[in-house]
């Protein structure tokens, strides 16, 4: 909008575009015009008024005159509807009100007709504009005054005025042309642009306040400018009263002749001017026209005055709402004051604000945002709702704001990392995707990512933007009725809120309490806490107002004394809830004590005021209340009974707070104001009522353009439409698949299951689309019980690939007999078995072995297309096989590998080839002898090549991650690791269905950063790697996550008791009967917390324990393992002969166990070896030839990239001598370990070089 000057009123015409049709010019002055339209969008007539005059005062006073009053309604008050601009027109909508203003309605001409002579919102040229200019002309030529319509018209003015003051405001500007009259009488105040607030610096006068208003009426308090009160309101209706008795205004002169006399004399009494005046009509335009405002009847006084004649009216049952001060609450905002500190210091702080409905957590947070903000916080706020109808809707209105933060903000150019989040936060949130595309540069998302990649994506993304705000701002979010958030909503606050590095904010998040029961999402929620998932988290429990601050918000409400009996009445019946105080105020204010009955309850009151409207706006409210989220007011509208869905309904119940409205984009949307006032508005419907209001919601928005489809399944279900809800359910549920919604997807296709009659073709389709959204979402389990039924009936090829994938599934979720039995038939089907024990897997192993030596590897390459089916299925059960138990059991993992590589090549069918290639070289590398290093060289470069040749990136990821496998079990960890990050990168990138291969990178990783003692890297990702896992439902991963390397993410960060608990969790997860690889994963995470917490012997016990176990396993077959659990056992023995537990027999073992590891061979195990060795010396009292052999571990450590051993070696080192030297040895070697996140480095010390 341009800073000054007049708009082109042809401009004007256009106004709107094709929302309004501009029927006629009601009016024209100096600053507006005012405008009869159409309103097509809203489907109604309204006044629109256009500011012409575009400079600062009057875009103030324009503003402010829909500002005043737009959540104000009354039948009294001329009813504003909406502010709007439009290139550099400025307008705002409002009530059209078909009359005359005041002074015409009473002196009408004598051959004039009202009824064309619509006039809204006067124009004010008698606005005070210049002190010098003349006042109106004294005479009038308006007719005769008819004293009817004045006493008809009056008490109508009286309630207007009263309503204002009751909403804390004050006119300013009253007179006989801000008054407008239809022919029924009823008079409206307008023209609110000098409306000002009650105590407020516009009311407080003093030296500098300008002087606004018209002379001719304005009180002598205000032409002086002085202190205003509601009594300067009531001398204007005074001078209104005397212009339209005497047909004069009460001084004649210049404006500032007429200030002056103000001052120092009366009036003429209107009988002087007129003597046909009535007496009563006389008093009290006199008594409202004293120069003292003591003397000035109130609002309440002028209604009795005027109750004495029969054309009075009773008091409108309408009234205006006043928000009450806040009140009390002291503990609870230094709660809150506290976190926000925590947050300003730089650490993330969750609070979560719990409390039954009505006891004001939403008003309590409100408050402290306002004050937060006001010292410089970025607030973002949002709201969960009962029946959303988008993905992740509990927070889908945070991201909202957050997208028109970052809009407002980001106004240069952000770096490429902001860009990219912004491009991958845009394909979970759409609303982001006009601010991301301003600012894109270079794909953020690659079409060939797996839906779970997107989404993983896509949330750290979201927890980059928060974290970039953070470092700029402190930031706080809103998030409030958490208890109605889903499942897919604390998957995202869970990765934005895990620790290390989570963005430093505040979110405050509240909820009802008594939902916290049945809510799945506050059960998880603390349940993630529990587990530390969620950083540093607070709990503020809003209780009820104390007795004082009861009584002091009732005060306020009812607008009394707080010694007043009522107050006190009221106070105690509220029970402290600021929502029923609120309530019970309205209801006694018209009520005496003594006209109750019985015990007074919230339902009774809130039903008693839903009576009390009219019956059209009750049925509005009912609408809104079974709507059930909010909506759009056009379908509303549509939903809504005819007659009921009128502008002055949604007015009314706006002001009166049975709803609350918001913006949403160019729409505006309703919802209830409280869950109260729509359980009680939707108990007053009769069931049929009920029905068919669900049926009208059900049929508007299946009319919609609304993009959330799954917006009518629940009102065709309370229509009592099965069918049509299912087949709603269904589209909605592949919409929500398509944005990553796994849960809300399977919740909905499982609706639609239950709901519909399905052919067997798509019923069976409906399962398996169900099957992949439950595993998506991390319910594999779940997901294999529909990929069973959907497996019945279905043709044998479809069957056989429904129950491998349900058995994969099984075996990964820890159901290993279920899976095994599953497996086994999945076998038989295609003519194979599952090798009964352990040792006829080996003996198995061996002879495919032997197969796979005199066959070769030389294979005739045939397309997909030319291998039949059968042999395809075959060959892909045994990669199932494979991969399914080789977390479980790898030794018959193995043996299926081997034989899917025999099949593979003999089909010929290159990508399988090249799989098999890869994965057997890595199983390969788990033997010691150089005939079979040679042949996994060989076995890795043919797989290399293929792929390469293929192009294909899942056999090129295979092949990278094998190859790394190969690396870490030769004990090249630094070149395993690259490796790893290659082929992971490909997998998540490019790839779907690969949780398998996924889980190897992972887990191989992890190994390789543990040996290369890169300990801050796992302390940042294994917890997200864990979080990953368990919304897989890779129970497994999860379960290895929790132990094996992992353990020391906990031991480094000093929290043995938590490294226990998650040790704890991995064996409920996982089975306990048999030798597992898990089960050495959980010995060696035991055995490793004993050690660091000093406690040898135990740990030596462990391993012993275990070790026969391992064995029959055939563990101790792969090298890797065998080295690993070697130095584990020697470790042990060093640390219980410390402690003097038969130390000689002790040392003994661990000094055979040296001579072991010496014999491997690898870069690892000769470090391993020379540690031992070095230990055992120094416990036997040979300090200088421990002192040279701790020496060469060092060296050994070093040469193979050990840097947490090597670091642990130098400690020992440093401890055989003692002196100067020794002591910066060690300290240097500490702050090593400190670097790499370790807080107890002597610990870390003594549990790998005891």
């Amino acid at each position: 909008m341009e800073p000054s000057g007049r708009v082109n009123e042809t401009a004007a015409l256009q106004l709107g575009g094709d929302r309004f049709l501009l029927q006629r010019i009601l009016g024209r002055g100096a600053m507006g015009i005012v405008y009869a339209a159409y309103d097509q969008k809203r489907r109604m007539p309204v006044a629109l008024k256009m500011l012409r005059m575009v400079d600062p005062i009057s875009l103030f006073q324009f503003k402010n005159e829909f500002r005043a009053l737009s959540d104000i309604t009354h039948p009294n008050l001329v009813t504003l509807y909406e502010l709007l601009s439009e290139g550099n027109l400025l307008y705002f909508t409002m009530e059209l009100v078909t009359g005359v203003d005041l002074l015409r309605f009473v002196r009408p001409l004598v051959d004039g007709d009202i009824s064309s002579n619509a006039r809204t919102l006067p124009l004010d040229h008698e606005t005070l504009t210049n002190v010098h200019r003349k006042a109106p002309s004294g005479v009038t030529n308006r007719g005769e005054l008819d004293i009817e319509r004045l006493r008809i018209a009056l008490p109508h003015v009286v309630h207007g005025v009263m309503a204002l003051h009751t909403a804390g405001k004050l006119h300013r500007d009253i007179k006989p042309s801000n008054i407008l009259v239809p022919e029924d009488g009823r008079a409206r105040l307008c023209d609110f642009g000098l409306v000002a607030s009650l105590g407020s610096q516009s009311t407080a006068g003093g030296e500098g306040s300008p002087l606004v208003g018209t002379v001719a009426y304005m009180s002598p308090e205000q032409a002086a400018c002085g202190t205003l009160t509601e009594a300067s309101d009531w001398y204007s209706v005074g001078a209104t009263l005397y212009r339209t008795l005497t047909g004069v205004t009460p001084y004649p002169g210049d404006n500032l002749e007429v200030l002056s006399r103000k001052q120092h004399e009366d009036p003429r009494p209107p009988s002087r001017v007129d003597p046909e005046v009535p007496s009563d009509l006389e008093e009290l335009c006199v008594d409202l026209l004293s120069r003292d405002p003591a003397k000035r009847p109130t609002g309440e006084q002028v209604l009795a005055r005027l109750a004495g004649h029969k054309r009075t009216i009773a008091r409108p049952a309408a009234r205006v709402h006043v928000d009450p001060a806040f009140v009390g609450r002291r503990s609870d905002l230094d709660a809150l004051d506290e976190a926000l500190g925590a947050v300003r210091a730089g650490t993330p702080v969750v609070m979560l604000v719990r409390g039954r409905s009505g006891m004001g957590k939403s008003t309590l947070v409100r408050h402290f945002l306002d004050q937060a903000t006001a010292s410089g916080a970025v607030a973002l706020a949002g709201r969960c709702y009962e029946r959303e109808s988008v993905p992740f809707k509990g927070l889908d209105s945070l991201v909202d704001a957050l997208a028109n933060h970052l809009g407002d903000v980001l106004r240069d150019r952000v770096d490429d990392t902001v860009a990219r989040n912004m491009v991958r936060v845009a394909r979970l949130f759409p609303v982001m995707r006009a601010i991301a595309d301003n600012h894109a540069r270079g794909p953020g998302v690659v079409d060939g990512q797996s839906p779970q990649e997107l989404r993983n994506r896509g949330f750290a993304a979201l927890r980059g933007l928060l974290r970039w705000l953070g470092e700029r701002a402190t930031l706080i979010l809103h998030l409030d009725d958490l208890q109605r958030g889903d499942a897919d909503s604390l998957a995202l606050l869970a990765e934005i809120l895990r620790p290390p590095e989570a963005p430093r904010m505040l979110l405050v998040a509240s909820y009802r309490s008594e939902d916290e029961a049945s809510s799945e999402l506050l059960r998880e929620l603390a349940s993630r806490r529990k587990r530390g998932e969620l950083g540093d988290v607070r709990d503020l429990t809003v209780d009820a107002l104390s007795d004082g601050d009861a009584r002091e918000l009732a005060a306020e409400l009812l607008g009394t004394a707080p010694g007043d009996s009522l107050v006190a009445h009221v106070a105690a019946e509220s029970g402290g809830s600021p929502f029923f105080l609120q309530e019970l105020a309205r209801y006694f204010e018209t009520r005496t004590l003594e006209s109750r009955s019985g015990p007074i309850l919230l339902d009774t009151v809130l039903r008693s005021r839903l009576q009390e409207l009219p019956a059209p706006a009750r049925a509005l409210l009912s609408v809104v209340s079974v709507a059930g989220q909010p909506l759009e007011r056009r379908i509303l509208e549509d939903a809504a009974p005819v007659g009921t869905a009128e502008e002055q309904n949604f007015a009314l119940l706006r002001s009166e707070r049975f709803v609350r409205s918001k913006a949403a984009g160019e729409l505006e949307e309703f919802e209830p104001y409280h869950d109260r006032i729509r359980e009680a508005a939707v108990a007053l419907l009769e069931p049929d009522e009920l029905k068919t209001q669900h049926l009208r919601f059900a049929v508007a928005l299946s009319a919609s353009d609304r993009s959330d489809l799954d917006a009518p399944v629940e009102h065709w279900l309370g229509a009592g439409d099965h069918e049509r809800a299912a087949k709603a359910a269904r589209a909605a549920a592949e919409q929500a698949e398509r944005g990553l919604a796994f849960e809300r997807a399977a919740r909905l296709f499982a609706l639609a299951l239950e709901h519909g009659t399905w052919e067997p073709e798509d019923e069976r389709r409906l399962r398996i689309t169900l099957g992949d959204a439950l595993v998506n979402a991390g319910r594999v389990v779940l997901a294999s019980e529909e990929y069973l039924r959907a497996a019945k009936g279905a043709p044998d090829g479809v069957a056989l690939d429904l129950k491998r994938r349900a058995a994969v599934h099984l075996l990964r979720s820890a159901r290993v007999d279920e899976g095994l039995v599953l497996m086994r038939e999945v076998l038989a089907a295609v003519g194979m078995s599952l090798p009964s024990s352990p040792s006829r897997a080996l003996t198995t192993l061996l002879l495919r072995r032997a197969q796979l030596r005199l066959r070769g590897l030389d294979f005739r390459e045939r397309k997909e297309s030319d291998v039949s089916a059968d042999v395809l299925a075959r060959i892909d059960t045994c990669w199932t096989a494979s991969t399914g138990l080789c977390l479980v059991d790898p030794i018959r993992g193995s043996a299926f590998q081997t034989k899917h590589l025999l099949m593979a090549l003999q089909a010929g069918e290159p990508s399988r080839v090249a799989a098999g290639l890869g994965i057997e070289a890595g199983y390969m590398a788990t033997f010691a002898d150089p005939w079979a290093a040679a042949r996994e060289k060989h076995l890795l470069e043919t797989a290399r090549d293929l792929s390469e040749r293929l192009g294909q990136p899942h056999a090129i990821a295979v092949s990278l991650t094998t190859a790394g496998i190969a690396a870490f079990m030769r004990g090249q960890c630094k070149r395993g690791h690259e490796l790893f990050v290659r082929g992971e990168r490909i997998f998540r990138d490019e790839c779907t269905g690969v949780a398998w291969e996924l889980a190897a990178a992972t887990l191989f990783g992890i190994q390789c950063l543990y040996s290369l003692g890169e300990i801050a890297e796992l302390v940042r990702n294994v917890p997200t790697r864990l979080r990953e896992a368990e919304e897989r439902g890779d129970v497994y991963l999860a379960g290895s996550l929790r132990t094996w390397r992992s353990h020391v993410v906990w031991l480094a960060t000093d929290k043995p008791e938590e490294g226990r608990a998650q040790l704890e969790e991995a064996r409920r997860m996982l089975p306990q009967e048999g030798f597992y690889l898990q089960r050495y994963f959980d010995v060696d995470t035991a055995v490793n917390i004993e050690l660091y917490l000093g406690r040898g012997v135990a740990a030596h016990a462990i391993v012993q324990d275990a070790w026969a176990g391992m064995k029959k396993a055939f563990l101790l077959q792969v090298q890797n393992m065998r080295i690993e659990t070697t130095a584990l056992r020697a470790r042990t023995a060093i640390a219980a002969a410390k402690e003097g537990h038969d130390a000689t027999a002790r040392l003994n073992e661990a000094e055979a166990d040296a001579k072991r590891l010496e014999r491997e061979r690898t870069p690892t195990s000769l470090p391993y070896a020379l540690s031992i060795q070095a230990s055992v010396r120094f416990l036997r009292g040979q300090r200088a030839e421990a002192f040279t052999t701790y020496e060469r571990a060092v060296e050994e450590f070093e040469r193979a990239s050990m840097k947490m051993h090597a670091a642990a070696a130098r400690i020992r080192l440093g401890t055989v001598r003692r002196g100067q030297r020794d002591a910066e040895l060690v300290a240097n070697a500490e702050k090593t370990l400190r670097r790499e996140s370790i807080r107890r480095p002597d610990r870390i010390a003594a549990m790998l070089v005891p």
